[in-house]
């Protein structure tokens, strides 16, 4: 069995190289998945064989390319660590970044971390010699979220905290500390286009806001970028993927999340639903979606819903009349992309729209970055191995 760190063990958070590779853990007693959830999946790697890169299909490449591009989600020298749970989700993206380093026209660095909550039943060890044997820098975390969760919910008052949101921000926390800790800066998740359109329905419906999933965005200390390569992806995409190449898929078996149905399964089916009447749903649900997930659209939209005053207040007023900043520099490297297949104006408008968007601690303007970029796309333009078209 391969080795598990415990929180405060000496050496915690190193990267672990272990060497066989075994297979997932079965559903505890009494716990029923929800319809639709995988049953528990044997180990994937046939008896003698390593684990092998594998290059995802095209057409899922050319999504993730496409969002990195469009929202500014990577720049030259950037540490990135992907949160890995083990799901089709996170190891599918894990093998579209890999293929992303080869046309992406400058360097960066690709980790991963892994937090295991504790859960009974739920045993993500195996990807410990899963990523050894690909020769990723692996950090595997284990916390008593669960357990933390629990003491949480028994506590007076707790029985309003939802257990799966606590868990997810306890691990996220888990993320941020290790990629501070080993000298990351962008913190990769693997959410797909179907997580958003349920947390934007979730959202209108149950908090009267306009709000998804963030495609990139900054943490409010200003130290860590966040990013999500598959918003353009579809669930089903991923779990093809996952599927037809054997990935080592841990099977997600948490007893808070299958002891009933959430309100986020609801809203999966009646997606479901209407998409069985609309197959074009969600490809108008991008375009809804794609203004909600740049940063700061969200404070925007808020103080915008004020200006209106109380929903049903007894006077009413005008509200003041909505003005929209602009920037010189990001605007005209996007328009140089319009109509055009250059694959280097299109890094060049994405490094210049990053920029713009979150712009980091140097004092440089903006005007000195992109030139910057501009140098460094030019004087290492894949070594020769792509053309302007992208070729």
């Amino acid at each position: 069995t391969p080795h598990r760190r415990d929180i405060g063990e000496e050496g915690h958070g190193e990267a672990l190289m272990p060497a066989a590779l075994v297979g997932g853990a079965p559903l505890p007693p009494g716990i029923s998945p929800p319809p639709g959830a995988g049953a528990p999946l044997p180990s994937r790697t046939p008896a003698g064989a390593g684990a092998v890169w594998v290059e995802p299909p095209r057409k899922l490449c050319n999504k993730v390319l496409r969002a990195v591009q469009q929202h500014g989600m990577l720049r030259p020298g950037d540490r990135v660590l992907l949160g890995l749970s083990g799901g089709k989700d996170s190891l599918t993206l894990l093998h579209a970044l890999r293929q992303l380093q080869s046309r992406t026209p400058f360097a960066w660095e690709l980790g991963a971390c892994t937090v295991d909550p504790m859960a009974d039943g739920f045993d993500p060890s195996p990807l410990i010699p899963y990523l050894a044997e690909l020769g990723v820098p692996y950090y595997y975390e284990r916390d008593d979220i669960l357990g933390s969760a629990a003491a949480v919910a028994s506590a007076p008052g707790g029985g309003r905290v939802s257990i799966c949101a606590f868990c997810s921000r306890m691990k996220r926390g888990v993320l941020y500390r290790v990629a501070r800790t080993h000298g990351y800066n962008v913190l990769a998740l693997a959410h797909h286009l179907d997580d958003c359109a349920e947390s934007f329905l979730m959202s209108a419906l149950h908090n009267g806001a306009l709000r998804t999933m963030k495609a990139h965005y900054k943490v409010d200390e200003g130290d860590l970028r966040v990013v999500r390569p598959m918003v353009y992806v579809r669930e089903a995409e991923a779990e093809r993927f996952a599927d037809e190449q054997l990935l080592p898929v841990v099977p997600e078996n948490c007893p808070a999340c299958f002891e009933a149905p959430k309100e986020r399964y609801r809203i999966k089916c009646l997606l479901a639903t209407q998409e069985a009447l609309f197959p074009s749903l969600f490809q108008a649900l991008t375009k809804t979606l794609l203004p909600l997930m740049e940063p700061g659209i969200e404070a925007l939209l808020t103080h915008r819903r004020e200006a209106y005053g109380r929903v049903g207040g007894s006077t009413g007023h005008v509200p003041p009349p909505l003005l929209l900043p602009t920037d010189d520099v990001a605007a005209q490297a996007a328009q140089a992309t319009h109509s055009l297949t250059d694959t280097r104006a299109l890094w060049a408008a994405s490094l210049a729209l990053s920029r713009q968007r979150l712009p980091g601690a140097s004092p440089r303007s903006a005007a000195d970055a992109t030139a910057s970029d501009q140098a460094l796309l030019d004087a290492g333009w894949f070594g020769g191995r792509i053309d302007a078209s992208g070729t």
